[in-house]
C-alpha cells in the first residue's frame, strides 16, 4: 500500500474512532424516545410550576381573593343549560359542572388553575360530540381571564404588571407544550418518538429548545449512528460515498444542519465521511469495518470500534 493510501487510512481510522466515542454511545431509537419524551414532560411540569408561582406573586401583592369568578360561572352554566336540551347528560362534562361550583371569588394562582385546567380539556378528556368540550372550555377560560385581567388592573401599575409577567410565562408554556410537532412527539410510543423529532427542521428546533444539553446530546448521538448504520453493509463495511451523500441529503432538507448545529462538530463529521470515501476510492480493496465488543447479531451495537482493512 502506498504510503498516502496509509496515511488517509490513519487519519481516517483516528478521527472515526473518536467521533464515535465522543458521539454515538445511545442504545436503541426507543430508549432515545423515551428520555426525550420524558424530558419534555419535566420541562412542561417546570413551566408549570413557574408560572405557578408567578401568579402566586400577584397574589401576594393583593392579599386576598380578588379574581371575580361569576361571569365564568354564568357562562358554563348556561352551557349545562344548552347541553341539558339536547341529547347529552350534562354529566358528561365534570369540569364544566366544576366552575359552576366555585367560589365566586379566588385567588389569581386558583383562577390560573382553573382556567388552565378548561384549556387542557380537549387534549384529556373524550367527546360524546367531538369538540363540543373543547369549545365550552375554551370559552369559560376566556372569561375567567377576562376577569383576571380586570381584577389586576383595579389593583394598579403594579399588580397589573405582575400579572402581565405571569400571564407572559404562561402563554409561552402554552404555546411551547401545545405546538403540533412537541405533540407528535410526546403522543406517540417512544420508537415513532423519536422519528418525529428527526423528521423535519421545524419539530427539531422546537425540541432542542425545550430539553437539557445531555438530552439533546442522546438523541444527536442516535441520529448520528442512524447515519453511520444507514452506510454500512451486512459485512459491517461502512460505505463513505454513501456515508456522505447521507449527510448532503440531510442538508438539502436542513436536517443535518438542526441535528448537528455545531458548525464544527458538523464539519468534523463530513471530513469523517469524506476521509473514508476517498481512502476507499483510492484503495478498492480497502474500507472500514464497524464492529462491537458485544457481538449481537441482527441489533445495533451499542459501541463501535472502526479499523481499516
Amino acid at each position: 500500500m502506498r504510503r498516502g493510501e496509509e496515511a488517509a487510512q490513519k487519519v481516517g481510522q483516528d478521527i472515526a474512532q473518536q467521533l464515535v466515542t465522543d458521539y454515538m454511545q445511545t442504545a436503541s431509537k426507543a430508549d432515545v424516545g423515551q428520555v426525550a419524551q420524558n424530558a419534555i414532560g419535566e420541562a412542561d411540569q417546570a413551566f408549570r410550576a413557574a408560572a405557578k408561582g408567578a401568579y402566586k406573586a400577584v397574589d401576594n401583592l393583593t392579599g386576598g381573593a380578588l379574581v371575580d369568578l361569576r361571569p365564568a360561572k354564568l357562562e358554563a352554566q348556561r352551557l349545562l343549560d344548552e347541553v341539558s336540551k339536547g341529547v347529552q347528560n350534562p354529566q358528561a362534562f365534570p369540569l364544566i359542572k366544576a366552575v359552576t361550583e366555585k367560589q365566586d371569588f379566588v385567588p389569581f394562582e386558583t383562577a390560573q388553575i382553573i382556567r388552565s385546567d378548561l384549556l387542557s380539556i380537549g387534549r384529556n378528556v373524550t367527546d360524546v360530540i367531538p369538540g363540543k368540550q373543547k369549545t365550552f372550555g375554551g370559552s369559560i377560560a376566556g372569561q375567567v381571564d377576562k376577569s383576571m385581567e380586570n381584577a389586576a388592573r383595579e389593583l394598579g401599575p403594579e399588580a397589573l404588571d405582575a400579572w402581565r409577567t405571569a400571564n407572559d410565562l404562561w402563554k409561552q408554556g402554552k404555546e411551547t407544550f401545545n405546538d403540533a410537532a412537541i405533540k407528535a412527539v410526546i403522543n406517540k410510543d417512544p420508537e415513532t418518538a423519536y422519528a418525529a423529532i428527526v423528521r423535519n427542521p421545524a419539530s427539531i428546533r422546537h425540541v432542542r429548545e425545550i430539553v437539557k444539553p445531555e438530552v439533546w446530546q442522546t438523541i444527536q448521538s442516535q441520529f448520528l449512528k442512524d447515519m453511520v448504520n444507514n452506510a454500512t453493509d451486512l459485512n459491517g463495511t461502512i460505505n463513505g460515498e454513501k456515508w456522505l451523500n447521507q449527510i448532503r441529503a440531510q442538508r438539502n432538507k436542513e436536517v443535518f444542519q438542526g441535528m448537528v448545529p455545531d458548525k464544527e462538530m458538523a464539519q468534523r463529521i463530513e471530513d469523517v465521511a469524506r476521509t473514508v470515501m476517498l481512502t476507499q476510492k483510492g484503495n478498492e480493496a480497502g474500507g472500514f469495518k464497524m464492529v462491537t465488543s458485544v457481538g449481537r447479531s441482527g441489533f445495533l451495537p451499542e459501541a463501535y470500534a472502526i479499523y481499516s482493512i
